[in-house]
């Protein structure tokens, strides 16, 4: 079993969607605000391009693709904590 709490397994979701990721890859353009559906972009697509919107800060920042792997490690563990920053 993972040491991350899967949220569903908890039977909660986070109190607000706080970031966005935008990927530019090659099959078109691509959204996310899950951490799940994140890591299934980052391993199955060919991304050219990514970018992370902070809805609470409303920064816009241009990630690589190992930023982009590094957010993610951090924001599934700190998924349900809306303090939490990157």
């Amino acid at each position: 079993m993972s040491s991350v709490p899967n949220v569903h397994f908890l039977r909660t979701r986070p109190r607000m969607i706080r970031y966005i990721l935008v990927f530019q890859t090659t099959e078109g353009a691509k959204m996310t605000t899950t951490y799940r559906h994140t890591e299934k972009i980052l391993e199955g697509s060919q991304i050219e391009r990514v970018w992370l919107i902070d809805l609470v800060r409303e920064r816009l920042k241009v990630l690589t693709k190992s930023e982009a792997t590094d957010f993610v490690s951090q924001w599934k563990v700190n998924y349900l904590n809306p303090d939490w920053e990157y």
